[in-house]
């Protein structure tokens, strides 16, 4: 009844839109615009402009909130780069910033991998937002077995300009970084993310700058063109 009656349905996601239409009809009518990043929470933070030599990866935020993402799958995974001896030459570090649970943080401490993989308690989003900024990889870490997941983080990424590995197959996530320049898409899978690492390190992606499309800004322009 609501679609029916309704001149535009906006949803956050394509995968929502298409089950939408799946089961209601009226394509002409359900339109995807995703959140975006807001521009404020970037105000007074520089771009990166000098090259970041570190092989440094950072992830923002917790991972627990979903019941079916656990942080095991990263530190197998972490652990098992690090261990193989042709990797040491990228001195690669993985920071995790954001709010850990105890459970996550005891599991990172009895690996005994303190030198790659560091934790860090949580901080503002804008203050994360600028610590990001000085770390040359952004790792997204999505939700196995959700096709509609996205998370506000990836638009956040994007914006900072990053080369981003998104461990991602599957979700929506994974459509919208496959079609930036400097991402590099895994599945949940420990050689595959292995494999991903390498890549995205020997790469040399360049700072993306083509992300204000993806600012909320430009998503509230697009949704105001859909009632002209």
């Amino acid at each position: 009844y609501m679609i029916r009656n309704s001149n535009k349905v906006v949803t956050i996601g394509k995968a929502i839109t298409e089950n939408l239409v799946d089961n209601y009809g009226y394509k002409e009518k359900i339109v995807t615009c995703y959140n975006g990043y807001d521009e404020n929470d970037f105000l007074g933070i520089k771009n990166q402009s000098e090259t970041i030599h570190e092989n440094n990866f950072i992830h923002l935020g917790s991972i627990k909130k979903s019941k079916n993402r656990k942080i095991d799958l990263l530190i197998n995974s972490i652990e098992k780069f690090v261990s193989d001896p042709k990797n040491q030459i990228y001195n690669v570090t993985f920071t995790f910033l954001g709010d850990l649970t105890k459970d996550e943080i005891d599991k990172i401490s009895n690996t005994g991998l303190e030198k790659y993989i560091k934790i860090r308690n949580p901080i503002s989003k804008k203050l994360a937002l600028k610590e990001a900024m000085q770390y040359k990889f952004c790792l997204f870490y999505g939700v196995p077995g959700q096709k509609t997941y996205i998370s506000s983080k990836v638009f956040d990424y994007i914006r900072l300009g990053k080369p981003i590995l998104g461990i991602c197959s599957g979700n929506e996530s994974e459509q919208i970084l496959s079609d930036i320049k400097n991402c590099r898409v895994s599945n949940f899978d420990t050689d595959n993310i292995v494999k991903n690492i390498e890549e995205i390190i020997k790469e040399n992606y360049t700072i993306n700058t083509d992300y204000t499309k993806f600012s909320r800004l430009n998503t509230l322009k697009r949704i105001e063109t859909l009632f002209d």
